[in-house]
């Protein structure tokens, strides 16, 4: 496989979603997924719809201001990349919200098709609700 074929179609997909993601674009979020595609988050163990994500990202910006995300780091592979990153917030309390994160994401026709979330659990908890 010649990565460079892949490198630069998979770079813009992670950067369009991440910035869709850090400007609060929900509707720019979801066209960076297929009509069908699956995330699953290790903290629950459940796959959901595209869909019920964007509701739950919609109730995390409720939760932490100044939501963005820094050191982004993408690595292609044929069919996807895997992303990591760090997702940084101002709580409620004063405190700020800092999670690492590792997405794996496969990539059908350009979208979105699958993504598995890995994040700190722990970080994680002052936003669970």
């Amino acid at each position: 496989m010649d990565i460079t074929v892949t490198r630069e179609p998979m770079e813009a997909l992670a950067s369009k979603m991440m910035q869709a993601a850090e400007a609060g674009d929900l509707a720019a979020v979801r066209d960076c997924y297929a009509d069908d595609a699956t995330l699953w988050v290790n903290t629950t163990g459940k796959t959901v719809g595209i869909d019920e994500h964007l509701a739950n990202m919609k109730l995390m910006r409720g939760r932490v201001s100044h939501l963005r995300y820094l050191d982004i780091r993408v690595n292609p592979f044929d069919g996807g990349f895997v992303q990591q990153h760090r997702v940084l917030g101002d709580l409620p309390d004063g405190a700020t919200l800092d999670i690492a994160a590792c997405f794996v994401v496969k990539v059908r026709d350009g979208k979105i098709a699958h993504r598995d979330e890995y994040i700190d659990s722990a970080a994680q908890a002052p936003v669970r609700g």
